[in-house]
């Protein structure tokens, strides 16, 4: 198994380098396909974009938030059900009636928030840019078989702490720190190892090009990387394995309950709320972290700068 030091960026194992070599050399032939074939050549497909639409308000307002509280009401009227007709089965899981709601509530929230700040995105021109170009390398590149051969997609594992550039040398991480370690890898959640990797090659050329700072370069290529991997980011998959996981935790609670220790007791339930919150977040974050994370860039132009750089290089 290659050792990584996700600190520094460094590997011992050369195989994350012959991944990118690889992408690269992939994008190259691409390149060279589209200019032998000038006459038969396909414009990069647009995706219809809501800025084309009528131009709406967009800035947040309460009432947008209207359907939340009906999470109370529903809290209450189960409550209610509670009282008057008691359990009469053995409960599968730790999780209490504020929970369950709450964290609908909280979904259903970041879910609207997500509505919005998607509907801003496309109407900014500088962020409906970037948007946009993102759009267009998934149609016209990311399609690619390439990308998607299972040999080539096990390699490409290695690749979550790197970044690269397009003479295929590493260049320093972009998520110093452990704070920064820990939100970057948060992000991959919505995003995989290979589209990563093909939005530094894109990207970071011309990030260095224009003199972006690290806190939006990472934003960008992050942004562009959750794009092309994961489209509908609040339907993040399950696994067969995350389910069986799951299976298997209601049917430890259940088991010889009685014999249980404290300790034993609070560990699943520990281990079971940790799933649950998490499978949340992947489920309803993702939406809203995406596009929220495009309003957190410093300097909007200079990404859209970046973003029409990149496209004359691929359509161009």
């Amino acid at each position: 198994m290659a050792s990584t030091n996700p600190s520094s960026g460094e590997s011992d194992n050369p195989l994350p380098l012959k991944v990118v070599t690889t992408l690269w050399r992939s994008f190259s032939q691409w390149r060279e396909g589209q200019d032998r074939s000038t006459a038969e050549r396909k414009e990069p497909q647009t995706v219809p974009s809501q800025a084309q639409a009528k131009i709406e308000d967009t800035t947040f307002k309460w009432e947008r938030l209207w359907p939340v509280p009906l999470y109370g009401v529903a809290f209450l009227v189960h409550k209610g059900l509670r009282v008057r007709y008691p359990r009469t089965w053995r409960r599968l899981t730790p999780f209490k009636l504020p929970e369950i709601y709450g964290a609908g509530a909280l979904g259903h929230a970041a879910y609207i928030e997500g509505n919005r700040l998607s509907l801003k995105t496309a109407q900014d021109p500088n962020t409906n840019l970037i948007e946009r170009f993102a759009e267009a390398v998934k149609i016209s590149l990311w399609e690619r078989p390439e990308f998607h051969d299972p040999e080539f997609r096990s390699r490409a594992a290695l690749l979550p702490y790197y970044a690269v550039r397009a003479d295929d040398s590493p260049i320093p991480i972009l998520h110093p720190g452990t704070y920064g370690y820990t939100t970057w890898m948060t992000a991959m959640f919505w995003s995989d190892p290979v589209a990563l990797s093909l939005s530094s090659v894109l990207m970071l050329p011309w990030c260095k090009a224009v003199g972006m700072s690290l806190h939006d370069t990472k934003i960008l290529v992050m942004f562009m990387s959750q794009r092309l991997a994961n489209p509908e980011f609040y339907r993040a998959p399950i696994s067969f394995g995350s389910v069986s996981f799951c299976a298997l935790l209601i049917f430890l609670s259940e088991w010889d309950r009685s014999a249980w220790r404290r300790g034993t007791r609070l560990l699943v339930n520990g281990v079971q709320r940790a799933f649950f919150y998490s499978i949340g977040i992947r489920w309803l974050g993702g939406y809203y972290r995406h596009y929220a994370s495009i309003w957190d860039l410093e300097d909007l132009p200079k990404a859209a700068a970046v973003a029409m750089r990149a496209q004359a290089t691929v359509f161009e």
